[in-house]
């Protein structure tokens, strides 16, 4: 770590290698407190509240026989760059001695990852499909989130349901709670389309759902509206076998119905 010691009257008396090597100064050049601050916090604004938080947590912990901080900083060194450090104070008998633990690249990484993740976060909210995430939790499917898709798929009913089982979300379709439970159990995935009935509005729609196992103990359910198609399909089969004037039944219905009647093992 890099380590620096500052008496009483606010010289530094020493700083080893490592802080010289991280932060490019040596001892002559910050040879008191106030000019390591002048050079390590250019900025007036951020350099007094450093101070500020400095003195304080050293008031208390002098105050309570303990150490200073840690607390994290932004230090510029002699060469324009900028680290992450936790600084941490230890009181000897007529000084301080400051520890200064570089963090830079763990903070760059835990931000790649939050901006990852806030990437990730956008793309799932923006899927066109209906999506739900389930969590296996206590033997239960728990409803984690949802997409904005899914929001406006239940007229906005799913808010109020993070949290609830997939039996009591789908009291009345046990079904899906069946699939949902096969799925984290076999680890695999599962399709299969059913009517499906979308509360408060008891509206009716067709739906393919689509369920994805995602490790350790997620499900992500995809709801895909076909009603349109699905109605489609049952208007063409309806006028295949139908008379358009009369609404009876057709010649080749009548045809079908003969086959199938005269090769009926009955």
């Amino acid at each position: 770590l890099a380590t620096a010691y500052t008496d009483d009257q606010g010289n530094i008396e020493f700083c080893n290698r490592t802080f010289q090597d991280l932060f490019g100064y040596s001892r002559e050049e910050i040879p008191t407190i106030e000019q390591w601050f002048l050079h390590a916090y250019p900025d007036a604004d951020y350099r007094n509240t450093v101070m500020a938080s400095w003195n304080a947590d050293a008031t208390r912990a002098k105050a309570h026989g303990a150490k200073i901080g840690p607390t994290e900083y932004t230090v510029t060194a002699k060469n324009g760059m900028v680290y992450t450090c936790e600084i941490t104070g230890t009181f000897l008998e007529k000084g301080v001695l400051a520890l200064f633990h570089d963090i830079t690249e763990r903070k760059q990484a835990e931000e790649a990852l939050r901006q990852s993740e806030e990437r990730m976060r956008v793309q799932f909210k923006s899927i066109p499909v209906p999506t739900l995430v389930w969590k296996h939790q206590a033997g239960n499917m728990i409803l984690t989130d949802f997409n904005d898709a899914a929001l406006y798929f239940t007229k906005g009913m799913i808010t109020h349901h993070i949290g609830v089982s997939a039996e009591e979300f789908y009291r009345e379709m046990p079904h899906i709670g069946i699939d949902l439970r096969r799925c984290i159990n076999e680890q695999s995935s599962l399709e299969c389309d059913f009517w499906y009935e979308v509360k408060p509005m008891t509206e009716r729609k067709y739906v393919v759902v689509k369920y994805a196992f995602v490790p350790p103990d997620l499900v992500l359910m995809h709801v895909n509206d076909v009603t349109l198609q699905k109605l489609a399909e049952e208007h063409l089969q309806y006028i295949s076998i139908h008379d358009s004037l009369t609404g009876l039944f057709n010649r080749f219905y009548a045809d079908v119905e003969i086959d199938r009647i005269m090769t009926s093992r009955k």
